[in-house]
């Protein structure tokens, strides 16, 4: 657990280093967007050297962890990171268990990584709650927007202009995208392969169903709201009613790491003698095991989809 929490605490001092600097970042996208146009002479070889590392094929995936997470920090300084957590992990464990350097550099870049793909989960998953719980004001607020007169890219731009964030940024990249000439079925595309929600794919389905076919658009909408509203408040009971099964999916995770720490402190590192030995690193591979079956298992029983 204590490497854990290390790597945890580490980690998150980088992530606050980064929001520090997220508006010299902002410069610094602006700047390159005006020498893209030639409005800017500013050349910098180490620029253009993380630019091309920034769109590697192989970081895809966390380029969309951290749009979909909201941190406005690029895939190769997420990285750099990564490496001086572990190795400042694996530093401040060195003065506590009685392990090799490089089984210590081993266990921290496991639980560095494990800790950093926790909290971008927790970042993604609680943006796209706040995005999901503002879908009936999305509806409800095209749907006025509608019945004033106002056209469907009207509607959303007053969206992403009343609308607080997260449903008003990214309206805002819609808005932005539609004035540059994209079309509204690849906008909304675009947003719904970023935030599978069902409610915004309802919503988007809806706009270009009316927009083909014609029909009571704003009778639509607001009956959409309605219905999300109804099944948001029936979520909320069943997120009540598996409490239980998720504590118990937390004390299994946490309880075994937490007996072994407690015996490694109070037995004269008795624990840190038994992973010298090979068989200590089998027993800990075996736990790693039935504990991810056991938290998939229970994460099954407790995840009811409405």
């Amino acid at each position: 657990m204590l490497p854990f929490l290390a790597a945890v605490a580490v980690l998150l001092i980088f992530i606050g280093l980064e929001g520090v600097v997220a508006q010299r970042t902002r410069d610094r996208m602006v700047k390159g967007r005006l020498h893209s146009v030639g409005l800017s002479q500013e050349h910098s070889p180490w620029r253009e050297r993380i630019q091309r590392i920034n769109q590697w094929r192989r970081l895809e995936f966390l380029r969309r962890m951290l749009r979909q997470g909201d941190l406005e920090i690029s895939p190769f300084f997420f990285l750099v990171g990564l490496i001086l957590a572990t190795i400042t992990t694996a530093v401040v464990l060195r003065f506590f268990f009685l392990f090799g350097f490089l089984q210590l550099l081993l266990m921290s870049f496991i639980a560095v990584v494990a800790a950093a793909y926790l909290y971008l989960s927790f970042r993604k998953d609680a943006y796209l709650k706040s995005f999901r719980l503002q879908m009936p004001q999305v509806a409800l607020t095209l749907s006025n927007s509608l019945r004033a007169g106002l056209s469907v890219p009207q509607a959303i731009a007053v969206i992403a202009e009343k609308l607080p964030r997260p449903a008003g940024d990214e309206f805002r990249h819609v808005q932005q995208m539609l004035e540059l000439g994209t079309p509204l079925d690849e906008a909304f595309e675009y947003l719904l392969d970023l935030f599978p929600l069902k409610e915004l794919e309802l919503i988007a389905s809806t706009l270009l169903i009316h927009r083909r076919s014609g029909g009571d658009l704003v009778r639509a909408l607001t009956t959409m709201s309605n219905a999300v509203l109804a099944r948001q408040r029936v979520e909320r009971e069943v997120y009540t009613a598996t409490a239980e099964g998720r504590m118990t999916m937390l004390i299994i995770m946490v309880l075994p790491v937490s007996i072994l720490l407690i015996m490694e402190f109070a037995m004269d590192h008795a624990v840190s003698q038994f992973f010298s030995q090979p068989i200590g690193w089998f027993f800990a591979a075996l736990y790693l095991i039935v504990v991810v079956v056991a938290l998939l298992l229970v994460r099954r029983i407790t995840n009811i989809q409405v």
